[in-house]
């Protein structure tokens, strides 16, 4: 299924503040790209907080087959931290 960005945060508005759940493109666009030459546009951008929140985005993920990719601290000279 290719959901698209409302359609994800909809889905997530249970169980994430809206408020941390970035669909706008010019905050898809700050994710898109780390220190590496690759730039892919995510759907969405969760800015988690707490175990809850990980195990709610990974229940969407494996019910609605939408892959994750996870972000931490620092940048990516290859590309791992974009999607």
């Amino acid at each position: 299924m290719q959901a698209c960005s409302e359609e994800i945060k909809a889905r997530l508005a249970a169980s994430i503040a809206a408020s941390r759940i970035l669909i706008r493109p010019i905050e898809l666009i700050a994710y898109a790209s780390d220190a590496s030459f690759y730039r892919l546009i995510p759907k969405a951008v969760i800015q988690a907080d707490g175990v809850d929140e990980i195990r709610a985005l990974f229940a969407l993920s494996r019910q609605h087959r939408i892959p994750m990719t996870f972000r931490a601290a620092g940048t990516s000279l290859s590309g791992q931290s974009v999607s």
